[in-house]
């Protein structure tokens, strides 16, 4: 099985409040920075429009959820955090 690594950071040289989401599988790696608009977006959302487009460009379905990485998600603090999923 391979083990799909998800880092989210905050970005403050982009825009303040930014933030920078990379989704690493052994197909590719996918990024994206988020500028905050009129709405916040949780970081599962993030994930949510990151996701699709990564699937798109190499062909995977890793990982096997997002449920999953929403989970995961509810957990991660404001500050820089890297998450291991399998």
């Amino acid at each position: 099985m391979s083990t799909t690594q998800l880092t989210v950071q905050d970005a403050p040289g982009f825009f303040p409040g930014s933030r920078v989401y990379r989704l690493a599988c052994r197909h590719g790696v996918s990024s994206a920075a988020l500028v905050p608009g009129r709405t916040p977006i949780s970081d599962a959302m993030a994930v949510d429009l990151v996701l699709p487009g990564h699937h798109r460009r190499y062909g995977c379905a890793c990982p096997a959820g997002v449920p999953v990485l929403g989970q995961v998600l509810s957990a991660v603090p404001t500050a820089a955090v890297s998450r291991s999923m399998r």
